[in-house]
């Protein structure tokens, strides 16, 4: 998960735990996702109607549902099994003054880095955060991140700075407040929270993970593909060997 993902998972657990339907929209790449939310559940529906991902931060537990291939991503066993993320994240805060009101909420800036790295732009709020009890839920939020890292060690894919620091955000985040919208270095907004309805109706069967659908299981598939990568010959060595053998 890069830190722009993290942000926008964050915008998801802004939401309160109240016993009315939460709705809540955030616009990011060109696209608007629409959150809703009631006690500790969440559906979180993917633009262009591709599916939807029902959260329960209580549970520690998430589904992905894509009704096009009756199929469900359970994603459970990948979140509890997700690894320890550092303390310190890398990633620096600096603060800027304050900044505009959004979805009510007065803002204060920030400008984030890595290092030498300039990552962009946060607004944040710490009203939202203690309104929404967003600080009780960024446990889980850290858990997503820290498991998407661990697959692209794994895979040994290089990330920035500023996406390889994102997965243990949480306590700085809970210094500085709820992030409602995030620029990138050049000043691009990359997601903005639009709209926040506290009366929102459910969609008919809001948090229903369909049983007739083909379950797979994330942290399994992960499990068999590290098996499957470590009997698989170091690709630099075999080239050295090939090269060797043709002097």
């Amino acid at each position: 998960m890069t830190l722009r993902h993290y942000l926008i998972t964050a915008c998801l657990f802004t939401l309160p735990a109240a016993q009315a339907a939460t709705l809540l929209e955030i616009k990011s790449g060109g696209e608007v996702t629409r959150i809703y939310q009631e006690g500790s559940k969440s559906r979180m529906e993917i633009p262009g109607d591709k599916g939807y991902m029902v959260i329960d931060s209580a549970a520690i537990s998430a589904h992905m549902v894509i009704p096009q291939e009756r199929m469900v991503m359970d994603i459970t066993d990948s979140l509890r099994n997700a690894p320890d993320t550092a303390t310190d994240s890398g990633i620096i805060f600096s603060k800027e003054g304050s900044g505009p009101r959004i979805a009510g909420y007065k803002t204060t800036r920030y400008r984030y880095s890595a290092g030498k790295q300039n990552c962009g732009t946060l607004f944040t709020s710490r009203d939202a955060m203690e309104d929404t009890g967003l600080d009780k839920m960024l446990g889980i939020m850290n858990r997503m991140s820290a498991q998407s890292r661990a697959m692209m060690s794994m895979l040994k894919q290089k990330t920035d700075p500023c996406q390889d620091y994102s997965s243990s955000l949480g306590e700085q985040l809970k210094g500085i407040g709820a992030p409602l919208r995030v620029l990138d270095a050049n000043g691009t907004v990359v997601s903005d929270v639009l709209r926040i309805d506290k009366k929102a109706q459910l969609p008919k069967n809001a948090f229903v993970i369909p049983s007739d659908y083909q379950v797979q299981n994330t942290h399994k598939m992960m499990q068999d593909l590290q098996k499957q990568m470590q009997n698989m010959p170091d690709m630099q060595k075999l080239m050295e060997q090939m090269q060797q053998q043709r002097r």
